[in-house]
């Protein structure tokens, strides 16, 4: 699974996914390994400036998430949450 999420397409699809899930705790997950498949936390630190420290925080089913956070690993990947309206 985390050779596919090498691919853009299918982060982003398996990202939107989760992120539609009510826990908050399915999309960090999901980000995690998205983060891992993409060079893991070394990897994610040099390309968001943020601390190693803080990254496994963030990504930490039981840790202290903060949007900038989460908003810096998206970027890294060329994405952004979004905020759809429901029908």
């Amino acid at each position: 699974m985390l050779a596919s999420l090498k691919n853009p397409d299918e982060a982003l699809a398996y990202l939107r996914v989760s992120f539609q899930v009510d826990d908050p705790r399915v999309f960090l997950t999901t980000l995690r390994r998205v983060a891992q498949a993409n060079g893991g936390f070394t990897e994610l630190t040099a390309r968001t400036g943020l601390n190693r420290e803080n990254l496994y925080r963030t990504h930490s089913p039981t840790g202290n998430t903060k949007f900038v956070n989460i908003e810096a690993v998206l970027r890294s990947f060329g994405m952004k949450l979004t905020v759809e309206r429901v029908s």
